[in-house]
């Protein structure tokens, strides 16, 4: 299975929305994080998880809510 999270300026709100996926996950699936270019910590807090089960991707300009 895989759970896709799109993420734009949440640093304060990631550690718990990505705990609680990746709680509810099995081995083989995966979490993938696409950063639409936040401006806030973000990135940095996504890169601080050590969990093989997710990967992250980041947009290098805002690309907005319907992209």
């Amino acid at each position: 299975m895989s759970v896709c999270m799109a993420v734009y300026n949440g640093a304060l709100f990631l550690p718990a929305q990505v705990d609680s996926i990746l709680r509810q996950l099995r081995p083989g699936d995966e979490l993938v994080v696409v950063d639409d270019a936040s401006r806030d910590d973000s990135l940095a807090v996504l890169r601080r998880v050590a969990d093989a089960r997710m990967r992250i991707h980041c947009t290098p300009r805002n690309l907005g809510v319907l992209a």
